[in-house]
């Protein structure tokens, strides 16, 4: 990755979340189907808002895009209408499943309707003539739980699932092979300082989170 495509590398400690992604075997070019598209989304304003782009076919999880939503485009309306670009450039107007952390799915006390992120995310494609379904569950997966289920499809393909990752998706792919596991089992969540805006984030974990959240 360093010397071929001028990438920054990862080291392997033993310590990462996704002990059975491997980037030779799951890592491969893919095509957008004509197929409903499955959108997770991880509602961050820092460093972006997570867009993560699925379809499914013969058990086949196939990452299909990203899009990580910076500043401007840090907000539902914006990362929505990024998306509805993403679908017109790549041909794709079947319908779009909605998947994301619950929390983001709380009623806001300062927007005028009360609306929430998934509200205004999904106005925006509806206004579009995209046929939409939420499927935000009630309560967010057990971190430790969904992460091993994942690493399961990964390593044995359980109930004769795949996973596979577009090659194009970068951001994700360094933040499969980054993100660590702490002593619980969790993802292990390091807060960074922006010294020209002083914002503390993380700056990993949020396209893994829209992983767990699609596939479980």
């Amino acid at each position: 990755r360093i010397y071929g495509n001028g990438e920054r590398g990862v080291i392997r400690t033993g310590g990462e979340f996704w002990k059975q992604f491997n980037e030779l075997r799951h890592v491969r070019p893919v095509t957008v189907k004509k197929l409903p598209l499955h959108v997770s989304l991880d509602e961050n304003v820092h460093p972006y808002v997570t867009v993560s782009l699925w379809q499914l076919e013969n058990k086949v999880l196939s990452q299909e895009g990203e899009i990580a939503c910076k500043t401007p485009d840090n907000n539902a309306p914006k990362a929505a209408a990024k998306l509805l670009s993403w679908m017109e450039r790549n041909g794709h107007n079947d319908m779009v499943f909605i998947y994301g952390d619950p929390s983001a799915a709380k009623r806001s006390t300062i927007d005028p309707n009360s609306a929430s992120f998934y509200d205004k995310f999904i106005e925006v494609l509806r206004r579009a003539g995209v046929k939409v379904v939420n499927r935000v569950a009630r309560s967010a997966p057990e971190v430790a739980l969904s992460g091993a289920f994942v690493n399961d499809i990964y390593e044995h393909e359980l109930y004769g699932y795949r996973i596979e990752i577009g090659d194009h998706c970068k951001v994700s792919i360094d933040d499969y092979m980054s993100v660590k596991e702490d002593q619980e089992g969790k993802m292990l969540k390091v807060k960074v300082k922006d010294k020209s805006t002083n914002i503390t984030y993380e700056p990993n974990g949020h396209f893994s989170d829209a992983k767990r959240y699609f596939i479980t």
